[in-house]
């Protein structure tokens, strides 16, 4: 199995804004295309959101999201990666920046797969059905929101979408986000999360067993920060004056 040598995993202490959240995310993105970057490693970031937020895919159109009803009162932010609309309220979020992805996957989309094999082995364990969806349904009409389409890639529990990913490639590195679905919010009461479906409530300890789990199936050290190290915050440093 193709591993990075090293994977810093940063467990961001305190929800953040929208802004601040996809500010990093786009810094280290860019970052990685730098000889500055550490060598042989990725990032993986685990964050929640300071207030419920809607992030609207890259290619999606603002404009047209924004004007329903439902979002108008919402922090409105853009991924840089693709998909649908996600509304980030009782959901956590991972984003990975490598900088040359074949020394995981062959293929990009094979990533997706090496990142929500080992989120379903911890769901298994304690007992939670989740698996890959297996199958993709494109309707004619996609849905604005990511969590209402339908990706082989996609885990579920039942027909219930519980996980969805995208990605962004630049320059040779590659972003990719993911976002995973914990209860149901009262802004989209139509899609359903873990603790919804099966009742288990998640906490620190979860979010830290989800995100090592990860990390250790794509590297082969694990280097875990409960906050940005200094190495890592002049890199974002030199990303941004750059940019």
């Amino acid at each position: 199995m193709r591993q990075l040598e090293h994977c810093h995993l940063i467990l961001e202490p305190q929800p953040l804004s929208g802004f601040e959240n996809m500010r990093r995310d786009a810094l280290l993105l860019s970052a990685a295309a730098t000889s500055r970057w550490p060598e042989q490693a990725g990032i993986l970031r685990f964050y929640a959101w300071k207030e419920p937020t809607l992030s609207i895919g890259y290619f999606q159109k603002l404009e047209a999201i924004v004007a329903t009803p439902r979002w108008q009162s919402l922090p409105v932010v853009r991924r840089l990666s693709g998909g649908g609309a996600i509304l980030h309220d009782r959901e956590w979020t991972y984003s990975l920046t490598v900088p040359h992805w074949p020394q995981l996957v062959e293929r990009p989309h094979e990533l997706y797969a090496r990142i929500h094999q080992p989120i379903v082995d911890v769901l298994n364990s304690i007992g939670i059905p989740a698996q890959f969806r297996g199958v993709t349904n494109h309707l004619p009409l996609e849905p604005d929101l990511c969590f209402l389409r339908s990706d082989e890639n996609d885990l579920v529990i039942g027909d219930q979408k519980i996980l969805g990913s995208a990605q962004r490639r630049r320059k040779g590195s590659l972003l990719q986000h993911g976002s995973l679905i914990l209860g149901n919010s009262p802004v989209t009461p139509e899609i359903h999360g873990i603790s919804d479906i099966c009742g288990t409530a998640f906490n620190e300890l979860h979010r830290l067993g989800l995100a090592t789990k990860i990390a250790s199936n794509i590297s082969h050290q694990l280097h875990t920060h409960n906050d940005w190290p200094a190495e890592l915050s002049s890199l974002l440093n030199e990303a941004e004056t750059s940019a």
